[in-house]
């Protein structure tokens, strides 16, 4: 799975092999990196920044209401 738009790129094996659906997958990912995902005070001040944007550019994804 690929969201070019965001720079998510899932591989095989990614989310250890769950089905669900899309807005699924996306809270799951979301919740796993906004809580797990280390960023120490040894990180730089970009790769910070890009992450914080990543994070805010997937919330703003799965927020959506889905198009039928």
């Amino acid at each position: 799975m690929a969201i070019p738009e965001i720079e998510l790129v899932l591989t095989n094996g990614t989310l250890g092999g769950r089905f669900t659906t899309v807005e699924g997958i996306l809270e799951q990912i979301y919740e796993e990196l906004a809580e797990k995902a280390f960023v120490g005070d040894s990180s730089e001040e970009v790769e910070r920044e890009k992450f914080t944007q990543f994070l805010s550019g997937l919330k703003a994804v799965r927020s959506q209401p889905s198009i039928t």
